[in-house]
């Protein structure tokens, strides 16, 4: 576990570059419809899969970081339950379907990494790497199936083909692929792209995905709230942090495996809703203020409930 003062001084290094993004945005030297989402296409294309690669050839493979992938996919099956039944009375269609997909998934790489980088280093984003394998694929084939299933565009339907291109074409999930079978066969980059030193290619990289990703949120920071959608923001926040934490808290009191993977799933559990499903409501026409205001009172909850919990396991 990391000390209290590394744990409370990366989270105040994040907190400056969070609010230096957010001074930007207010500023208006730069907006997240402009260099917001092309420093998002920056993080999710060129530097998150720069530190899968890294971390993934780096490590070497325990039980621990295997089952992160099936307990992404038991938290999801659980959530996903619990949701259907809470949204089983709205009307509503597209609004069901909405408040079920964003109750799923999680923002492991844009949120996750860098805080995980920052306090444990490789040893703790190793097994954040391997839970981001098992949400990738719920986020990319289960939820978008949802998000087809549930969308009112006319001629919308599940086509296998759509789906096996997005999963197939994905920079983080190819990163993943690659580096586990990289791992699995013993097989490591050259010197020129990544070294012990950090001062390859992939090292460079990735070093530069902290601060982009944390200038991004800041970016995409805002308060304006509708009373309107606070009921139903509720309901999904309410099913994702109690089953979070419930569930988090009984795997780190359970599992018999090292503390630090212990630590990073109940991190893991309690992260925001995931960056992918913000495309798909844009993309089949949900609506995207609630998604907006989902994503951004999350950032900020998840933020403060990953301090406390860290401060509270490094004193104990």
């Amino acid at each position: 576990m990391a000390d209290l003062t590394t744990l409370n001084v990366q989270f105040s290094i994040s907190l400056i570059i969070i609010a230096i993004g957010y001074l930007l945005k207010r500023a208006k030297i730069v907006d997240k419809d402009g260099g917001g989402k092309s420093l998002a296409r920056i993080i999710f294309n060129v530097t998150l899969p720069a530190v899968i690669l890294r971390t993934l050839t780096r490590i070497q493979m325990d039980v621990a970081m295997i089952a992160m992938p099936f307990l992404a996919f038991l938290i999801t099956a659980i959530v996903f339950t619990s949701a259907f039944f809470i949204h089983k009375a709205e009307p509503v269609k597209q609004r069901r379907g909405q408040y079920i997909m964003m109750s799923m998934g999680y923002n492991v790489g844009n949120f996750a990494f860098p805080l995980i980088s920052g306090v444990f280093g490789d040893d703790g984003l190793k097994y954040a790497a391997m839970f981001d394998v098992g949400n990738a694929f719920v986020i990319f084939l289960f939820c978008y199936i949802l998000a087809v299933v549930y969308s009112t565009k006319e001629g919308e339907r599940v086509q296998p083909k759509i789906i096996i291109r997005k999963v197939v074409t994905s920079p983080p999930l190819l990163s993943y692929t690659i580096g586990v079978i990289l791992n699995t066969l013993g097989l490591r980059f050259p010197e020129f792209f990544s070294n012990t030193g950090d001062t390859g290619v992939l090292d460079i990289i990735a070093k530069a995905n902290t601060f982009i990703t944390f200038l991004v949120l800041g970016i995409y920071l805002d308060f304006k709230l509708d009373k309107a959608y606070w009921r139903n923001l509720l309901k999904v926040i309410v099913t994702r942090y109690v089953i979070g934490i419930g569930l988090g808290i009984a795997f780190f009191l359970i599992l018999p495996v090292n503390i630090m993977a212990r630590t990073i799933l109940l991190v893991c559990y309690i992260l925001p809703v995931g960056m992918g499903l913000l495309v798909f409501v844009v993309q089949f026409g949900y609506d995207e203020k609630f998604a907006g205001m989902l994503s951004n009172l999350m950032n900020v909850i998840s933020f403060g409930l990953i301090w406390v919990i860290l401060v509270v396991l490094s004193i104990a």
